[in-house]
């Protein structure tokens, strides 16, 4: 993968962390929101992980796939799931 291709995934991820966030705020359930969508978010990584078996796909369970997927939620999984598959 280039350098260039790999700064503009990472630029996509931090903007699409920023608007994550903005919502987050914007909800005036700052707490309420991100605890949900972080339940969420690694809810849909161990369904991903626990069905590898099945399909075929799998994203590992590590500190930093828990790190996106806690804080991204479901965009989380799904931008791992698309880097993963490139």
């Amino acid at each position: 993968m280039s350098l260039s291709f790999s700064l503009l995934i990472i630029f996509l991820l931090v903007v699409g962390a920023g608007i994550i966030f903005a919502a987050f705020v914007k909800s005036h359930h700052f707490i309420k929101s991100f605890i949900f969508s972080a339940v969420t978010g690694v809810g849909a990584l161990l369904a991903v992980h626990f069905t590898s078996l099945m399909t075929g796909f799998s994203l590992p369970v590590n500190i930093v796939s828990l790190l996106v997927s806690g804080f991204g939620g479901m965009p989380g999984v799904i931008a791992m799931a698309v880097i993963k598959f490139i």
